[in-house]
């Protein structure tokens, strides 16, 4: 170890380095308060009976405008998709299907039937479960084979 260095004789010596203590915290700005509304009083109740409130009426659903030839060819389809359902179910009456052919039979009844029902009000999307049907019940088919 090195000892202290010495300082010449005519130098005063030298001050400890200050204690420095921490600066107390700013302020906080005042916090905001909330200001509490009182309710409003509920009306008086009347001896006649209140009106119960109305339904909101029904919005008018969004359907996509068809021609008549559009019409005609989705009518066209859905009589076509129909037809093939019903030569397979009509197959399958004469038959003990299996479990997975009920299934089957079951889903392909049920989009026809929901293809019935919305004829009327939605042609595409009848078309459309009509098809599926139709896919459906081919593929029925091929488990007999």
């Amino acid at each position: 170890m090195l000892p202290p260095p010495q300082l010449p004789a005519g130098l005063p010596p030298v001050p400890p380095p200050p204690v420095l203590t921490p600066k107390p915290p700013a302020p906080r700005a005042p916090r905001r308060t909330r200001t509490v509304r009182k309710a409003t009083p509920a009306p008086a109740l009347s001896s006649e009976p209140a009106e119960p409130p109305k339904p909101p009426a029904p919005l008018p659903a969004l359907q996509q405008i068809l021609t008549p030839e559009q019409q005609r060819e989705a009518n066209q389809a859905i009589e076509r998709a129909e037809a093939r359902v019903e030569q397979v179910l009509a197959l399958f009456r004469q038959r003990q299907p299996t479990p997975e052919q009920m299934t089957s039979i079951t889903r392909i009844r049920a989009f026809l039937a929901q293809a019935r029902q919305l004829r009327a009000t939605d042609l595409l999307t009848a078309r459309a479960l009509a098809e599926r049907a139709a896919v459906l019940a081919e593929d029925l088919l091929k488990t007999v084979r």
